[in-house]
């Protein structure tokens, strides 16, 4: 009777605690292998597709692999690489290249009690930039007495690792506006100390960062306006 009675109420009460992120019912749907290469060591290869818009339009196709070794019964690590297809909302394709390295730690807190962490620090981008970011993943995971039912509650955090480089350049108007970067603005304007004796001011800054760099968009007037 008690087994029934707490399948009935997570049925009941979990479905309150479905929160979107975005007004849009999303799915994701992934599928994959793995193969022992070693002791303690395992081959990962995962597939994965994820659709918006009502799960009417597809968003995003990945492939990911990854190599990970079980250290002990607590911690594990991997490294692996992503290559996805991105679609935005205009439903122009990005394709992405994703590097990373994880951390893994696993115990139980209690008798039926699991706590599971997950460290990963990431850098994806393609030839128009790369950006880094540190993820930190728990998962706390209870399992039901005489049933396989194991509900668990997740929380990620994610800081993005800013780089002075790719904001550059930064314009005097930069240092009168609300400054919205982690470093200083003296880190940002003077680079290294001779900077300071011979400072050149750019008046604008980058446009879409590589890409604009690489195609160059000329508002000069025509040759014919000067005869």
């Amino acid at each position: 009777m008690r087994t029934t009675l707490n399948k009935i109420f997570i049925l009941l009460f979990l479905p309150f605690f479905s929160i979107a992120q975005e007004n849009d019912f999303q799915t994701w749907t992934s599928v994959s292998a793995s193969k022992k290469l070693i002791k303690k060591t395992d081959l990962i290869v995962k597939q994965g597709a994820r659709f918006r818009e009502n799960s009417s339009v597809k968003s995003k196709l990945f492939t990911d692999i990854r190599i990970k070794r079980k250290y002990n019964k607590h911690f594990s690590f991997a490294v692996g690489y992503r290559f996805s297809n991105d679609w935005n909302k205009r439903f122009l394709l990005a394709q992405k290249n994703r590097f990373y390295s994880d951390v893994y730690y696993k115990d139980k807190l209690k008798k039926r009690f699991l706590l599971d962490l997950r460290a990963r620090w990431q850098t994806q981008g393609n030839f128009e930039g790369y950006s880094s970011l540190f993820r930190q993943k728990s998962v706390v995971a209870y399992n039901i007495r005489k049933t396989k039912l194991e509900p668990s509650f997740a929380i990620e955090y994610f800081l993005n690792i800013e780089s002075v480089l790719k904001n550059a350049p930064h314009t005097i108007f930069c240092l009168t506006e609300d400054w919205q970067y982690k470093y200083s603005k003296e880190k940002a304007v003077f680079p290294l100390p001779y900077v300071k004796e011979n400072k050149f001011w750019p008046v604008v800054r980058r446009v879409d960062d590589a890409f604009g760099d690489r195609n160059l968009n000329c508002s000069c007037n025509t040759i014919e306006d000067y005869n």
